[in-house]
């Protein structure tokens, strides 16, 4: 397919410049205007990518961005430049532009440019079956009970970690079939109040994995979408696993995805003392939550051109880097 006479004028003024030394490229305005005046039309040309609620019909260049998004190409992440090393760029779809300021993220309305690798973004799309202003959330406040037994100190070290530093397992009492229970009548409960429940979020570390199993046939048979803390506890010196799961079945579409927590948490004397921890965890330590963290993932997903989200696990909030400058671009 050949590009519009407007991009070949404008990508001749660019390759005559190869030459030129980015130090020296601001002084070249023609060169300058013909990026700016590129980036506008890639722009212009990308609405609608990434969404459900994009062009109909065929379109080449949609149906190639859903294969590129999908992570053809990139080693399974996401990215629309897939001619550009992604360990140092990735393109993406965006949804919202800064409204004050002027930075370089005010130059587009519908792609997103995110620098660096640290973080290796995925983007996946949600088909809305039904279409709404709102979005009604229960929150499902689960465990109902802790108790300070189940903060155990773990059985793993670091030969070089310094002795005022620990680690520490958290022990959810598992029990499937009861959880199930709660959260279906939890449903009735939310759809007699409210009348729709669109979506149901479980906190941090709450679910072990056969109760999420549980937990996702039955959210899903209500058509809602899952967003659930679930915690797979590690079995003697082994770290364990505390990730976010999305779940959802839209259109006959199934969606699920699975990510790790980016920091671990560190319980020092004040939360020892408050949480009534001390007969547990010695309040003159910090103790680690002893969780695996490895390369770190963010998943956005977009229901809608209103609507793009992604799930970040507490500490990974309160900790902003490196996700912050990725979540910020989209």
């Amino acid at each position: 397919m050949r590009p519009p006479n407007e991009v070949l004028v404008l990508w001749r003024c660019i390759a005559a410049a190869a030459k030129c030394s980015l130090s020296d490229l601001g002084a070249q305005e023609r060169v300058v205007s013909a990026l700016l005046h590129l980036v506008a039309l890639a722009d212009a040309a990308s609405a609608g990518v990434g969404l459900s609620t994009g062009p109909k019909g065929p379109d080449a260049y949609q149906d190639r961005s859903r294969l590129l998004l999908a992570g053809i190409g990139a080693n399974g992440a996401s990215t629309l430049s897939p001619l550009l090393a992604p360990t140092e760029v990735r393109v993406l779809p965006k949804q919202h532009a800064p409204r004050g300021g002027l930075t370089l993220r005010s130059l587009t309305h519908h792609l997103a440019l995110h620098i660096g690798g640290e973080v290796t973004p995925f983007w996946d799309n949600v088909p809305q079956a039904r279409r709404s202003e709102s979005l009604n959330l229960l929150i499902a406040p689960w465990p109902l009970t802790l108790q300070p037994s189940q903060f155990q100190v773990a059985a793993g070290a670091l030969d070089n970690m310094p002795d005022h530093f620990g680690f520490v397992d958290f022990r959810l009492k598992e029990n499937p079939a009861l959880v199930s229970e709660w959260v279906q009548s939890l449903l009735d409960q939310a759809v007699e109040v409210g009348g729709r429940v669109d979506g149901v979020v479980f906190p941090e570390a709450s679910l072990t994995m056969a109760e999420y199993q549980q937990v996702v046939s039955v959210v899903l048979a209500r058509g809602c979408f899952l967003i659930a803390g679930v915690l797979s506890t590690s079995v003697g010196a082994a770290t364990s696993s505390n990730q976010v799961m999305f779940d959802a079945t839209e259109a006959g579409q199934r969606i699920h995805t699975a990510q790790h927590k980016h920091h671990r948490w560190r319980l020092d004397r004040s939360q020892i003392e408050m949480y009534g921890l001390g007969g547990t965890l010695d309040p003159a330590r910090d103790w680690w939550e002893h969780i695996a963290v490895p390369a770190r993932e963010v998943h956005f997903v977009t229901f809608n051109d209103q609507l793009s989200m992604c799930c970040l696990i507490c500490e990974d909030l309160a900790r902003q880097d490196p996700v912050a400058e990725l979540v910020r671009s989209v």
